[in-house]
This record gives structure tokens, C-alpha cells and sequence, in this order.
């Protein structure tokens, strides 16, 4: 009976991947199947940028024909610009932040002025 437990949990899941790709052309689940996509994608690009920025920063350092204050200038040159993305991405948030709240300006209320 364990053996086939094992056999329909692994031979389950391509059919369930096929059932659901289904769906999407369908149009069932189609919105929360883009969700996802977006979600990982927006973190493969963030740690496709990382793995760029190390690059950049050890090639900088690696670069031993020019002179040392040239590498110098460079890493701090790209820890400036990576200092200003992170900056510009929570102003970013915090302006995303801002507009999620609901605001109540112009309501106010009327307290037993009708006789």
C-alpha cells in the first residue's frame, strides 16, 4: 500500500501541472496563475540584479592594470548608484504606502443641530 502511495504522488503531480495549464487556456485560475508568474519573475530579475552588482563591484576590484585610485573611484561609484536605487525604491514604497491609505478629509459630523 506505501508503494502505491508513492507511485500516485509522484506521477500525480505532471497531470495536475497539465490539468491546471488547461484551466489557464480556459480561463479558469488564469488571474492567480499571472500572479504567481509576476511574483517569481520580479525575484528572479532581483537576484539576477545582485548577482550583477557582485560582478560589477569584484570586476572593479579585479581590474589590476589600471591604478588603484581609478578602482577605488569605480567601487564608489557603483556603491553610490546601488545607495541611490535603494533610496529611490523605498521612496517608492513609502509613496505606494501613502496612497493605499484611505482618507476621510471633508467628512464631518453633523452633532443634534436639527431642532
Amino acid at each position: 500500500m506505501t508503494n502505491v502511495s508513492f507511485l500516485s504522488v509522484t506521477f500525480g503531480h505532471p497531470s495536475k501541472r497539465k490539468r491546471e495549464e488547461e484551466q489557464e487556456v480556459n480561463g479558469k485560475n488564469a488571474n492567480k496563475k499571472s500572479k504567481t508568474l509576476t511574483e517569481a519573475e520580479k525575484a528572479r530579475e532581483a537576484k539576477r540584479a545582485l548577482a550583477k552588482e557582485k560582478f560589477r563591484l569584484l570586476d572593479a576590484k579585479r581590474k589590476s592594470k589600471r591604478p588603484r585610485s581609478f578602482r577605488k573611484r569605480l567601487v564608489k561609484k557603483i556603491k553610490n548608484e546601488k545607495k541611490q536605487r535603494e533610496a529611490q525604491a523605498a521612496a517608492k514604497k513609502k509613496e505606494e504606502q501613502k496612497s493605499q491609505v484611505p482618507k476621510q478629509a471633508g467628512k464631518r459630523k453633523v452633532m443634534n443641530n436639527e431642532k
